[in-house]
C-alpha cells in the first residue's frame, strides 16, 4: 500500500578502520525504515561516497565529495575507532571535513566513538593521538556517544534517529500536529512496533535456532524501544497499562540474562516460551490502547 513520505538523505562518514560499521549502518537505517517510516511519514536513504559519488576531475577530491554528497544530505552519522584519516589540505581528515561542513550548515551530525579493544601492535600511535585530540575538541562543540559492539551501535543509532526524526519532521511541517493527532501517532507507532517484533521473534524461533543469542539480541532491542515508548506513553495510557508495560520490560530484561544448561533442552525451551509470554502480553496490551 502506497503512502506519502519525506525522504532524508543520511551520509555515512568514517575513516578506513571501521569497515564493519560502514556495512552495518545502512542495515540499521533499513531496519529503522521498516519499523518507523509508515507512521512517521519519513524514509531514510543511506548515502556513502563509494556508492553515490560520480567520478570527476578538476578539483580537490574531498571538495568534489562535498559538492556531490555532503551539501545534498540532511543527516550525518560518523563513526571512529583508532584512526582519524588523511589530511585533506583543509581539515584534519575527509571525515572531519564532512562533519565540519555539516555543522557549519547547522545540519545534525551524530558521532560515535568505538571503545572496542584493539591489539596494541596494530595501533598507529600518531593516528590515535590525532583522533584523541579531535575527540577532545568534540567535547566542547557538542555531544557524542560511544559503543562497545555493533549491536550496541545499532541500538543507539535506532534510538537516536527516532528522537531526531520526530524533532526534524515536526519542524519541517507547516502545521504541527495537535495533541490528539500526536497521541494517536504515538499509539499507532507503538502497535506497529509490536507487530514488527512479533514477526521477527516468530521468524527466529521457527528457524530451528541452535542458540538463544539472536533471541537475546531481539529482546535487548525490544527493551530499549519499550523504555523509549514508556516515556512517550506516560500521559496517554492508563496507570494499570503502564505498570503492565514495566512488568513486561522487566521480564524481557531478565531473559537477556537467561542461561542454557545441559538439561536435555529444558532451559533452552524455557527461554523461547518466556519470550512468547513477552510478545503475547504486549499484543494483549496493544488491544487496550
Amino acid at each position: 500500500m502506497t503512502y506519502q513520505a519525506t525522504v532524508y538523505r543520511v551520509l555515512i562518514a568514517s575513516p578506513s578502520d571501521v569497515q564493519d560499521e560502514r556495512k552495518r549502518i545502512p542495515e540499521i537505517i533499513h531496519t529503522w525504515n521498516s519499523m518507523h517510516s509508515t507512521h512517521l511519514g519519513v524514509v531514510l536513504l543511506p548515502v556513502k561516497w563509494e556508492t553515490h559519488s560520480v567520478p570527476r576531475m578538476g578539483g580537490r577530491p574531498q571538495g568534489i565529495i562535498n559538492e556531490q554528497l555532503v551539501n545534498n544530505c540532511d543527516i550525518l552519522i560518523g563513526t571512529f575507532w583508532t584512526r582519524l584519516g588523511t589530511h585533506t589540505g583543509k581539515a584534519e581528515s575527509g571525515t572531519v571535513e564532512e562533519i565540519e561542513e555539516f555543522t557549519g550548515q547547522k545540519k545534525p551530525a551524530l558521532l560515535y566513538f568505538s571503545s572496542r579493544p584493539v591489539v596494541p601492535e596494530s595501533l598507529d600511535h600518531e593516528e590515535y593521538s590525532r583522533l584523541s585530540k579531535f575527540r577532545d575538541s568534540c567535547k566542547t562543540n557538542g555531544l557524542f556517544d560511544t559503543y562497545d559492539s555493533l549491536e550496541d551501535l545499532s541500538e543507539k543509532i535506532n534510538r537516536h534517529l527516532t528522537g531526531l526524526l520526530q524533532e526534524l519532521h515536526i519542524s519541517n511541517t507547516n502545521q504541527p500536529p495537535s495533541d490528539t493527532v500526536e497521541k494517536g501517532n504515538i499509539v499507532n507507532e507503538f502497535k506497529y512496533l509490536i507487530k514488527q517484533y512479533e514477526a521477527q521473534w516468530m521468524s527466529e524461533k521457527e528457524s530451528s535456532p541452535v542458540s538463544i543469542d539472536e533471541g537475546k539480541l531481539l529482546l535487548k532491542q525490544l527493551s530499549s524501544n519499550l523504555l523509549e515508548f514508556n516515556i512517550s506513553l506516560e500521559e496517554i495510557i492508563a496507570e494499570d497499562d503502564r505498570k503492565e508495560l514495566m512488568e513486561i520490560i522487566k521480564l524481557s530484561k531478565s531473559l537477556q540474562r537467561h542461561m542454557v544448561f545441559l538439561d536435555g533442552g529444558k532451559s533452552f525451551s524455557q527461554f523461547w516460551e518466556l519470550g512468547d509470554q513477552v510478545i503475547n502480553r504486549l499484543k494483549t496490551l496493544t488491544k487496550t490502547l
